[in-house]
């Protein structure tokens, strides 16, 4: 089953070019990661924050990948680029979407990501930051 997920980070003023520079080093590592079908990169107008638009063959495929990268320091290596944690989004291709219980793992291996993430955030900007992305949305 496709996966797309959406990753938005924060970035701190005057710092976007030395992150996008760090970014298209990491991109093609990505790219070849095991089950990624495409990733690309966004800028908000006015260079707040990234997004990264990333597309995998299934849910286990990204969540290896992130799991990968918090193991190899992607976390300690964007936190002096970062403004507050990422916030990410994970939405399963409708096509092929099961019933059930599908959407309970993607928010447990997003909240996952999010909290490992900040746990290498400075700790005045993790407390004043993390109650943010806590929360569950209703559907």
């Amino acid at each position: 089953m496709s996966v797309m997920v959406t990753v938005e980070i924060p970035v701190q003023a005057g710092k976007m070019g030395a992150f996008l520079e760090f970014v298209v080093q990491a991109l093609p590592a990505t790219r070849a990661f095991d089950g990624c079908l495409k990733v690309e990169a966004f800028v908000e107008d006015g260079e707040r924050s990234l997004v990264l638009v990333e597309m995998w063959e299934t849910l286990g495929h990204q969540t290896a990948y992130m799991k990968w990268r918090m193991e190899t320091g992607l976390a300690d290596a964007l936190a002096p680029f970062a403004s507050g944690p990422p916030s990410f989004r994970t939405v399963l291709n409708w096509n092929d979407r099961p019933q059930g219980v599908r959407r309970k793992i993607c928010q447990r291996s997003n909240i996952w990501i999010m909290k490992h993430f900040a746990s290498r955030l400075p700790t005045a900007l993790r407390q004043s930051l993390w109650t943010v992305r806590t929360t569950r949305p209703t559907h």
